[in-house]
């Protein structure tokens, strides 16, 4: 008795479909619950949930789509691609589908197919800004800028007003430098939304590749009052403060960049510019030493020879020669070092052979700048080496 009422609520729980049996389940109540787990972010439990609905009616296009979107969100790519292109198989024209299966491609690095999706996009609809910005994007990716200025140019055209575009069109055109149009465009943008920092950024980029080091000032000054900026463009207001020949600005943010410890080479030779325009040649040259000691680049040279110009403004012949000597060690093509050092030798040094050596070998270069000077300077030390021996030798 006790079996036959278990077996008849067995039977009750059950129809039979194509003849084969199957346990009856309430559709309405699984993609409801399905869709409150996926707005609460809990896919996994909205992927069991569409999986029964998807189970029972596998032609529904709604429920494989929910489906493909959770094994999408769960980074099943796999799992996603398979019920993407089912429901690809069923519906041609699926924007969404078009859509996730092109991020998914983009996620795994395979842009030729992620290319392939959004051009269906455009082929389903041309008059979709998001989609001609999504295959400029793809053509950025594969390394076709003028495919991607052309997407970009049909997006801005559609919609006017997503910063997105505005943002890499400027960025692009002025990789290709177009920096006038690129700024145009920035402009555009900023009017819609002028405290967008990656906006001002963008325009600070343009501006410092005109040298419009006063515009550049003035966009940073307005983004940094937004927010603490980051160390690139501190360095680039930095460094437009001080081709403005505002140095004590310069070196406020120079100051700013080390105190952080982002310093490079080049801050700490920025700074020596600024302190040697304030005529303080005693922090120029130390911040000479400190970008020497930081120098990996072929400017070491140059931070030489610069250092060696303020020891001879602070009349320390003796430095400034050993400065020479390692310009000329680092950058052995720039001859006229060598005319520089045997300057402040033919000074330093009583024994005007040492001088003469060096007048010689930069002579010897055939470099024309001060090459009759030198000429008739050997002759000189000449006469003089020669008096010296006869009073050594009467």
């Amino acid at each position: 008795m006790k079996f036959s009422i278990v077996l008849a609520v067995i039977l009750s729980c059950c129809v039979f479909a194509n003849g084969q049996q199957t346990f009856s389940i309430d559709i309405d109540e699984q993609y409801k619950l399905g869709v409150v787990a996926l707005n609460n972010y809990q896919y996994q439990k909205a992927l069991d949930h569409f999986y029964e609905c998807h189970r029972v009616e596998t032609q529904n296009k709604d429920y494989l789509q929910k489906l493909a979107f959770c094994y999408l969100k769960l980074g099943d790519y796999g799992e996603a691609k398979f019920s993407y292109n089912a429901l690809l198989k069923k519906d041609s024209t699926n924007v969404n589908a078009w859509s996730n299966l092109g991020s998914i491609y983009e996620k795994e690095l395979n842009y030729p197919k992620a290319a392939e999706c959004y051009q269906e996009l455009l082929m389903i609809d041309s008059t979709n800004s998001y989609y001609f910005r999504q295959n400029a994007f793809m053509a950025l990716r594969m390394q076709n800028p003028l495919l991607a200025l052309a997407h970009f140019d049909r997006a801005l055209e559609l919609n006017e007003k997503d910063l997105v575009v505005i943002n890499e069109y400027s960025s692009l055109l002025l990789a290709i430098k177009q920096p006038k149009l690129a700024e145009k465009i920035v402009d555009k943008g900023l009017k819609f939304s002028p405290n967008n920092l990656k906006l001002l950024y963008t325009k600070a980029d343009i501006l410092h590749a005109k040298k419009d080091h006063k515009n550049v000032v003035a966009t940073l000054n307005h983004a940094m009052s937004k927010r603490d900026t980051v160390q690139y463009y501190q360095k680039m207001i930095g460094a437009a403060y001080l081709h403005l020949e505002n140095y004590d600005s310069c070196l406020y943010h120079l100051n700013q960049i080390v105190e952080k410890g982002q310093d490079s080479e080049l801050t700490h030779y920025q700074m020596a510019i600024a302190h040697r325009g304030k005529d303080d040649l005693e922090k120029s040259t130390e911040s000479y030493e400190a970008a020497i000691g930081k120098a990996i680049s072929e400017n070491t040279g140059l931070y030489y020879k610069n250092m060696a110009l303020v020891l001879d403004e602070r009349k320390q012949l003796k430095q400034a020669i050993a400065a020479w000597k390692k310009a000329i060690e680092y950058s052995p093509k720039e001859v006229i070092y060598l005319y520089y050092l045997a300057k402040d030798c033919d000074t330093y040094y009583k024994d005007k052979k040492i001088a003469r050596r060096y007048y010689r070998k930069y002579y010897e270069t055939k470099h024309p700048q001060y090459r009759e000077y030198v000429r008739e300077r050997i002759q000189y030390l000449n006469a003089i080496i020669h008096q010296q021996k006869k009073k050594v030798n009467p």
